[in-house]
C-alpha cells in the first residue's frame, strides 16, 4: 500500500503498486469490508509498468485520482465511482507534475 485517501461519504481509499507493474485501486466501507460496488468487487487494477504510486486524492464528486512518477515523468488516472479507468483522463492528465504536487500539499 503506497497511500489511503478518504471519500466524502466516509469510505477509504488505498492505492498501490506490485512488482509486476500493476497499480491496484481498493475502496473500503467504513467498517473495513470491500466495497463491492466499486470496480471487481472492490478493487480496480491498471497495467503500469515499472511505476511508482505517489499519492491519491479524491475529488468531492467522488472520483479518485492516483499520481505517480515512471522514467522521471509524471502521470495521473482517474477512476470512476464505479472504479472504471477514466482513460480520457488518463491522457489529458500525463505529465502534470504540478498536479502531483497538488495533490500532496492537499492530504
Amino acid at each position: 500500500m503506497t497511500d489511503l485517501a478518504m471519500t466524502p461519504d466516509g469510505r477509504i481509499v488505498a492505492t498501490g503498486s506490485s512488482a509486476s507493474g500493476t497499480l491496484t485501486v481498493a475502496r473500503f466501507h467504513a467498517d473495513g469490508s470491500l466495497d463491492p460496488t466499486f470496480g471487481d468487487n472492490g478493487r480496480a487494477t491498471s497495467r503500469i509498468g515499472e511505476a511508482e504510486v505517489l499519492a491519491v486524492a479524491v475529488q468531492p464528486d467522488h472520483q479518485i485520482v492516483v499520481a505517480g512518477q515512471r522514467d522521471q515523468e509524471f502521470f495521473l488516472l482517474r477512476y470512476r465511482i464505479n472504479g472504471k479507468h477514466d482513460r480520457f483522463a488518463g491522457r489529458a492528465f500525463r505529465y502534470a507534475a504540478v498536479a502531483v504536487a497538488t495533490l500532496r500539499l492537499v492530504r
